[in-house]
C-alpha cells in the first residue's frame, strides 16, 4: 500500500489509519505500506494510526496540527514490525 504526494487538511478523524482486522488478529496481515509526500494537518493528537501491520516507511511528510504547529506524538502504533520513520 501507498500513500504519497497527497493533502490531509483538517480532517475530523485521524487522516491516515492502517490497521489488519480484526485488530486482535495474531499476525499482522497489511504489509509493506510507504507514507510519503504528504502534507497532513491534523485536529486530531495523532496524524497517522497504525495497529497490527508490519514492514512501514514513513518519510518525507509535512505533519502540523491545524494551528501549524509540530504534532507532539504524529505516528500512533501498536503491534507494529519494521517501522522505520525520518525525522
Amino acid at each position: 500500500m501507498i500513500i504519497r504526494n497527497n493533502r490531509f487538511i483538517n480532517p475530523e478523524r485521524t487522516p491516515i489509519v492502517a490497521y489488519t482486522a480484526p485488530r486482535n488478529c495474531p499476525n499482522p496481515m497489511v504489509k509493506g505500506i510507504v507514507i510519503e509526500n504528504n502534507e497532513i494537518v491534523a485536529k486530531t493528537e495523532h496524524a497517522i494510526e497504525l495497529e497490527n501491520v508490519a514492514d512501514v516507511q514513513i518519510r518525507n511528510n509535512r505533519i502540523t496540527s491545524h494551528d501549524g504547529k509540530s504534532l507532539k506524538n504524529p505516528v500512533k502504533s501498536k503491534n507494529v514490525s519494521n517501522l522505520e520513520m525520518d525525522d
